[in-house]
């Protein structure tokens, strides 16, 4: 050890005394301090502009401007320089010779020139630790393991790339032809994980061999034993071919036994690299402060109860407009969307199936015209696609029918006992389930979930047809995050007038009675009061004048529908449109009804509600018409602001009327859930598409509360984390120009001025 803290030593001193090193500091810390007082200057800014500003050192270390990702992306630039002349030098100055006669063997050797480059590294990274100290003094609850995992992993890199450097070094004389190996060599690696993505075997050789966002973990906040044992093996590699490229000069070995040595290296880091992968034996920790990186605790719990191995097994029709989320070249891609899940779930396995069928989503079929084989071929071979391995539209109809999931891209979740459900893409700009739609698919594997069941023979909207009033957005569309389908419910349609009331109770937990346009026969009236008496949960929503087709219900439930059509002419819309506001009682029911504060729930047309005293329900107002302005309009049928005028002897009411309820009450020492609402197309198809200025309409967050509420509040899976700390820095605008100055110029002066001393000392010895 000795020995090789002499060379250490010895390469330092030439390093220190070159001004070339010193050049190379004060750019990396000018680059690093300038980056990160732009960036703190902005969130000052920000902060006096906004108020708080929450994870702000995820803004100032690792957004795609911060301090971490531009020295991540510049670092490359400065390896060449720094280590062309560690044995270069040598084999130019004649110097080796000296060093292949000594008894010092090659390890030492290279291992001391790799020891110095890499107290170099700690000295030159050692420029950023002021900064880390800055944010801890003067950001309020900075997360200081964050910023020290993206430190770990950058300096984890500067370590593998000075390997690599080295290993060039080796090879010439040439300090010039060094550096340009050294920087063509980082520029592959770099790339190389892009090379062969088409192809099975090479594919992820490849992408484990590139260097590519090896670091982004670490920055992330995310520390693996995987990455790190990742640049371990990378600087194994390379400084072991340097030991022995380095011995081969000194007993001249045959070409044949130094790439037999060389392919010793290699396959001995391949092996390394394949154990240390394994899903089982991967460890980690989570360094950010809120466990951003980590799923939440319901997801776990979830995955806890998972009963047998998990299988994905994607399907990919190469005739839709989707197939490109998972085509070979970016399959190593589509696998880490998953990655958080692996991390609990290390035996998961991932399959990927291609097809060729109709295309029902896909505009550019047209039935007749052209088929979804030809589709299929005219995108197959630009994307490197096998046509002939892909499944016929029989094929892929003997495994599994997805006419019902439109012959789009999708995912089967499996369990190995046989449970199975479907995982979709959704039309908007993420496209990706999150985990919160990953854990509710995860949940209908091993548990009940809520059936919510849409009455369909009374007239009223439906989950089927697409039209303007109908339900199928909320409900059942396949692409919509936000529907019933997708946030872990199921979802059935059924007629009353062909259902039992044994049938009924036993389907649904949810029963749904939307706008009923046909009186309730007697019959009828019975099969809802005896699932009402049964204890279990409903949802009611009413359009004016058809209280009474359900009077039978509303009477049981005590609940009194107001004469005639809200309206509110004060607004520059039509004045039937109610914007209701949610109550300070709602906040008590549901987290989601938190998302309405600020928001108003828009009803196009709506009946007020009113309620008995001594019901044997409590009833908990939820939404409300607008205080003053609004009133219950009982002789106008033209609803054009002009025409309607407010009479309080025709009976009408201004006052903030109730346009939903909830109601409760225990059955069986089991809360019963019912909510009405006084209006029906609040959640239709047209009204949750609508987009009013100046209008900020909540109907989605109100659906989802409201099912929320009446699943007993199990769905959707609740994935919500502690809100970051870090979000209040304790300096004015003023006060940051100061600083500004301090941090760009001083650590570089400083640097600077240490550099021309020891380099003036130097020339006067």
């Amino acid at each position: 050890m000795r020995q090789i803290n002499a060379i250490a030593k010895a390469e330092l001193r030439v390093l220190f005394f070159s001004p070339i090193a010193w050049l190379i500091i004060v750019i990396f810390s000018f680059q690093a301090c300038s980056s990160f007082a732009n960036l703190f200057g902005n969130l000052i800014n920000k902060q006096e502009l906004a108020g708080l500003i929450p994870n702000a050192t995820v803004d100032l270390f690792s957004k795609w401007n911060a301090i971490y990702i531009v020295i991540q992306k510049n670092l490359y630039l400065y390896i060449p320089l720094l280590t062309m002349g560690l044995m270069s030098r040598e084999y130019s100055s004649g110097s080796i010779k000296l060093l292949y006669s000594s008894p010092l063997d090659g390890i030492k050797v290279i291992l001391g020139k790799y020891l110095s480059i890499v107290m170099f590294a700690l000295i030159m990274m050692g420029t950023v630790l002021p900064l880390i100290g800055f944010t801890i003094l003067k950001l309020e609850s900075a997360d200081i393991t964050y910023m020290l995992s993206g430190f770990l992993g950058l300096s984890l890199l500067f370590f593998a790339y000075a390997a690599i450097g080295l290993f060039m070094s080796t090879l010439t004389s040439y300090q010039v032809v060094a550096a340009m190996l050294t920087l063509g060599l980082l520029a592959f690696l770099n790339n190389i994980g892009s090379l062969g993505q088409s192809i099975d075997f090479i594919r992820d050789i490849t992408y484990w061999l590139s260097l590519r966002g090896r670091a982004d973990t670490f920055i992330a906040g995310l520390i693996t034993s995987e990455g790190i044992m990742y640049f371990l093996i990378v600087i194994f590699i390379f400084l072991s071919l340097s030991v022995v490229r380095f011995n081969s000069g000194r007993s001249k070995e045959s070409i044949a036994r130094l790439l037999f040595k060389y392919a010793g290296v290699l396959l001995g880091a391949m092996f390394l690299g394949y154990v240390s992968a394994t899903p089982k034996l991967v460890f980690y920790y989570d360094a950010t402060q809120v466990k951003a990186n980590t799923l939440t605790q319901n997801s776990q719990d979830i995955i806890d109860s998972l009963d047998g191995k998990l299988k994905i097994t994607t399907y990919v029709n190469m005739a839709d407009n989707k197939f490109h989320h998972a085509i070979p070249r970016t399959l190593n891609t589509d696998k880490k969307r998953f990655y958080h899940y692996k991390r609990f779930i290390p035996d998961m396995k991932m399959e990927y199936i291609y097809y060729f069928d109709e295309p029902l989503s896909n505009r550019n079929y047209k039935p007749g015209i052209t088929s979804a084989e030809d589709l299929a071929r005219s995108y197959s071979k630009p994307y490197d696609v096998e046509f002939d391995k892909m499944l016929n539209p029989n094929q892929i109809k003997s495994k599994i029918d997805l006419e019902s999931e439109g012959n789009t891209f999708v995912r089967v979740l499996e369990l190995d006992n046989g449970k199975k459900t479907f995982l979709r893409l959704f039309d908007d700009m993420q496209q990706h389930p999150s985990e919160a739609e990953i854990t509710v698919a995860l949940k209908r594997l091993v548990s009940k979930v809520p059936n919510v069941v849409f009455l369909n023979d009374l007239g009223g909207p439906t989950i089927i047809r697409n039209g303007d009033l109908d339900y199928t957005s909320f409900a059942a569309r396949r692409n919509n995050r936000a529907a019933l389908i997708n946030q872990g419910y199921d979802v059935t349609s059924l007629g009353l007038n062909a259902t039992s009331i044994e049938d009924l109770k036993d389907t649904a937990d949810i029963l749904v009675l939307a706008d009923p346009r046909l009186a309730l026969s007697d019959e009828n009236s019975n099969k809802i009061l005896q699932y009402i008496e049964s204890g279990k949960n409903m949802l009611i929503a009413v359009e004016p004048g058809r209280g009474q087709n359900i009077e039978a219900i509303s009477n049981e439930l005590g609940i009194r529908f107001l004469p005639g059509t809200l309206v509110y002419p004060k607004q520059d819309f039509a004045s039937t449109l109610i914007s209701s506001t949610i109550t300070r009682h709602s906040l008590d029911l549901s987290r989601y009804f938190r998302f309405l504060v600020g928001r108003v729930v828009t009803m196009p047309t709506a009946v007020g509600l009113d309620f008995e005293l001594g019901n044997k329900f409590e009833v908990i107002p939820l939404t409300t018409t607008p205080f003053r302005g609004a009133w219950n309009e009982v002789e106008s049928t033209n609803f054009s602001r002009d025409s309607v005028k407010f009479n309080r002897f025709a009976g009408e009411i201004q006052r903030a009327i109730p346009t939903s309820f909830a109601l409760t009450r225990m059955v069986d020492g089991k809360e019963q859930r019912i909510i009405i609402i006084g209006d029906s197309d609040c959640m239709s198809n047209a009204e949750l598409s609508s987009n009013r200025t100046g209008l900020e309409a909540g109907n989605t967050f109100f659906i989802k509360a409201i099912f929320n509420w009446l699943s007993n509040d199990v769905l959707p899976i609740d994935v919500r984390r502690k809100s970051p700390p870090d979000n209040k820095i304790h300096l004015t605008m003023r006060e940051m120009k100061k600083w500004d100055i301090i941090l760009v110029w001083a650590i570089p002066l400083i640097l600077s001025l240490i550099g021309t001393l020891i380099y003036i000392s130097r020339r006067m010895r």
